[in-house]
């Protein structure tokens, strides 16, 4: 299954994290953890939100947008997929493309995810 076309949460902490695990069940969903809480949080934490997942069903993605820094921390911390965004610049995203694939690391485009929820935002 294409997983552009599985429904995708933004969790911003480990509480909805466990909340959207528990909502959702066996149901195959996208978990992304968005920038602007990768900001001030920092790729560390987002290594700890990574490994609370071990369902098969389950795909955790971090968004960094067009901030390699960010993109490359990620890959170098193993997070399993990054969401970049499409505009960056094309021999930019082949070489974190070539970095990503010897980390065993899947690139993504945030801008593919049909749609986005977001059930802890007032």
């Amino acid at each position: 299954m294409n997983i552009y076309l599985n429904p995708t949460y933004e969790v911003s902490n480990k509480h909805e994290l466990n909340i959207v695990k528990k909502l959702e069940g066996e149901k195959n969903i996208n978990v992304l953890h968005p920038f602007k809480s990768l900001i001030w949080q920092g790729p560390l934490y987002v290594q700890e939100m990574n490994k609370l997942i071990k369902e098969k069903n389950i795909h955790f993605i971090s968004e960094t947008f067009n901030n390699l820094g960010f993109t490359l921390h990620l890959i170098d911390l193993g997070i399993n997929k990054v969401s970049i965004t499409s505009s960056i610049d094309n021999a930019l995203k082949k070489k974190i493309c070539s970095i990503a694939k010897k980390k065993k690391v899947k690139i993504l485009y945030t801008e593919m995810f049909s749609e986005k929820f977001n059930l802890f935002e007032v």
